[in-house]
């Protein structure tokens, strides 16, 4: 088995490093000796890197020492050139992404300076989340995903105006043609979510200073929810941004007007039998209904909606739950014809019957009354 340097296809003919066999200890160590000064042997190296963990098993041993060197050696080459070298830091992204593919508990150990670069909301040099690049955003979206689930004293530092100017333009930006384009959006509405609901602090600093960002992040979740009607994961995690981003009515009745409250109920229409995606739903609505004007909560059948996903999931204690909150907060409307429509549907002896099914739950009952 040996590592080997050969010509590139380019005509700049840029050293690559190719791996023969299994074995990628001469790879890491050519990259330790020389990446920090030579990007076109740390862009090779971790090339190598990448394509080696995508495609070799690494066994349970092999993992316990292979995995962590990996992850260090390539997280510095990240470091020294992620704010210089677009090319390098994609393949050194890359090939962190491919690593925690085998091991993902090793993503706390990427906290600190590696996070501090891909989220650097200096004005000089590259700011890798916010630059524009594709492939770069999305390795640096997922890998930020990673690192701040597993940090509790962290993320709300690294959340500032470039993480969120970054996730909207990647997002607005986004091209129908890719056939990655989904995995992307995915990607990026989980980490939106994951910020807007993981503190006050965060959520205040994706916002940024007078809430100046929150019209732009609402644009742009509904146009990833117009855009991938199908998808759960897009649909549930745009229906938790608007739910922990609508702090008062102003923002409430800016997420309506946008179309917001329209997307949260087509979502319950089309994925009608996803039961945490109605959740989810239902408890967005529950919080938006403050904001939206009554002809628009009529005109989208607002109560229909709540209580056809209410019967269609009788089992299931958080659907009840937020389907009952949901139905209060739209009674609380105090629009007549409203109200008559909830009596008239049924929706008093539906949630009459959840209350009867989820009689130990003291969140149901309080809910239903």
């Amino acid at each position: 088995m040996a590592c080997l340097f050969v010509a590139g296809d380019d005509t700049s003919m840029v050293p690559r490093l190719v791996v023969q066999g299994t074995d990628v200890d001469c790879v890491l160590g050519t990259i330790e000796a020389r990446g920090s000064h030579e990007p076109g042997v740390a862009e090779a190296g971790c090339m190598a890197v990448r394509n080696f963990f995508l495609t070799a098993p690494v066994d349970e041993t092999a993992s316990e020492a292979l995995l962590p060197r990996a992850l260090s050696i390539v997280s510095d080459v990240a470091m020294a050139h992620g704010q210089i070298d677009l090319g390098t830091l994609e393949q050194a992204l890359a090939a962190l992404r491919a690593i925690l593919h085998h091991k993902a508990s090793l993503a706390s150990r990427l906290e600190g300076n590696f996070v501090s670069v891909i989220t650097s909301d200096t004005q000089t040099g590259l700011r890798p989340i916010a630059c524009g690049n594709r492939n770069v955003v999305y390795h640096c979206v997922s890998l930020l995903g990673s690192v701040l689930r597993g940090a509790s004293s962290i993320r709300d530092e690294y959340v500032n105006n470039t993480v969120s100017g970054g996730l909207v333009d990647f997002i607005m930006d986004a091209n129908d043609d890719d056939p990655d384009a989904q995995c992307q959006m995915e990607a990026a509405m989980d980490l939106l979510c994951f910020l807007s609901g993981s503190s006050y602090k965060s959520r205040m600093a994706l916002l940024d200073k007078g809430l100046s960002k929150a019209t732009s992040i609402i644009k742009a979740v509904v146009k990833a929810m117009e855009k991938h009607p199908q998808s759960a994961p897009i649909q549930g995690c745009g229906c938790m941004v608007f739910h922990n981003i609508a702090l008062d009515n102003k923002l409430r009745t800016d997420i309506c007007e946008e179309g917001g409250v329209g997307q949260v109920v087509s979502s319950l229409s089309i994925l009608a039998d996803d039961a945490q995606l109605v959740a989810r739903a239902l408890l967005a609505l529950s919080n938006l209904m403050g904001g939206a004007l009554v002809g628009i909560l009529r005109t989208i059948d607002s109560a229909s909606i709540i209580i056809k996903a209410m019967k269609r999931h009788p089992q299931d204690l958080c659907v009840q739950v937020e389907g009952a909150s949901a139905l209060w907060a739209l009674s609380a409307t105090r629009d007549n014809a409203l109200n008559s429509e909830i009596v008239d549907l049924d929706g008093a002896s539906v949630i009459a019957s959840a209350m009867s099914q989820f009689i130990a739950s003291g969140k149901m009952h309080e809910k239903g009354l």
